[in-house]
This record gives structure tokens, C-alpha cells and sequence, in this order.
């Protein structure tokens, strides 16, 4: 008997640490379930942070790209700005601007420096001004009649820089 009895409480004990066998098992499978779960939380919030860190990127370069746009189109404002006063001023006298260029390219052509200054320096101006019609100051009818790109265009043509040349130059062009 006492061989029974020691198989019953071998018996007892294994069912006992059987069930806490089992139950131990029970709660490693609960870790474990909870620790993937986790694992997955983790997993998609790291995705989620890498998408926010590229977005945070993204939106930085977009910004600074704003910013230099935005620097730049100052700029051209302030350069707009000035243009639109020159242009304001020069609206008083491109009438007599252009009249003064047109009678150059129309007669001056044949005469020489002296006769071509005489005649738009001393007589035209002079008659514009008698009739009321607005003139720049100091106005030099190649003025309207080329620049500086054109006449660095006709130089590399070939044509003389002297002054004649640009105006004979300007006259065939106009």
C-alpha cells in the first residue's frame, strides 16, 4: 500500500505540475500572441514614422524651393517696379522720341557726322520743342533705334565701332 500511495501522490504531484504546465504554457502563448502583436504595432508605427520623416523631408524641400522662388520674384519686382517707372516716364515722350529716330533713318544717312548732329541735335529738337512735342532729354535717336546688343552684334559682323558706322549700321537695320 504505501508503494500505491506512492504512485497516487507521484501521480498528484505530475497532474498538479502538469496543469501548471499548462498553465504556464497558456500565459508564454498570451506573451507570446501579445508580443507579436506588438512586434506588429512597432512595425507599423515605424513604417508610419519613416513615411512622416520622407513627408517632413519632401515638404522642407519644397519649402526652401518656395522660399527661393519667392526671393527671386522680389527681386524681379523691384526690377518691375523700375521698369514700369521708366516706362511711366518714357510714355511722355516716345511720340517725340521715335519722331526724331524716324527723321534720322530717313535723312541723315547721305551727310556727315557734323550735318547729322546739326540736324537732330540743333534743328529737330529744336523744332519739337517749338511744337510742344515731348522729348527726352538728352535724347540721341540710336537710343531707339538700337542697343548695345545690336550694336555688339554688328561689330562682330565686321562693322567699325566708331560712331558713324553704328548709325549707318542702325539705319539699314530700321
Amino acid at each position: 500500500k504505501p508503494l500505491m500511495e506512492s504512485v497516487e501522490t507521484a501521480k498528484a504531484s505530475k497532474d498538479a505540475a502538469m496543469a501548471r504546465l499548462e498553465d504556464a504554457q497558456r500565459k508564454v502563448d498570451e506573451i507570446e500572441f501579445q508580443l507579436k502583436m506588438l512586434n506588429k504595432e512597432f512595425d507599423e508605427a515605424n513604417d508610419e514614422k519613416f513615411k512622416a520623416e520622407q513627408e517632413a523631408e519632401e515638404l522642407t524641400s519644397r519649402k526652401n524651393l518656395a522660399k527661393r522662388l519667392i526671393d527671386g520674384l522680389a527681386s524681379e519686382n523691384v526690377r518691375w517696379g523700375e521698369e514700369v517707372k521708366k516706362l511711366t516716364s518714357n510714355k511722355k515722350t516716345v511720340v517725340g522720341d521715335c519722331i526724331l529716330a524716324a527723321g534720322f533713318v530717313s535723312y541723315v544717312g547721305a551727310f556727315d557726322k557734323e550735318l547729322r548732329e546739326e540736324l537732330w541735335k540743333n534743328q529737330w529738337t529744336a523744332d519739337l520743342k517749338s511744337r510742344g512735342i515731348s522729348i527726352s532729354d538728352g535724347s540721341d535717336p540710336m537710343d531707339v533705334l538700337s542697343d548695345e546688343g545690336r550694336n555688339s552684334t554688328m561689330i562682330s559682323e565686321g562693322l567699325p565701332s566708331d560712331r558713324i558706322s553704328l548709325e549707318n549700321g542702325a539705319i539699314v537695320n530700321n
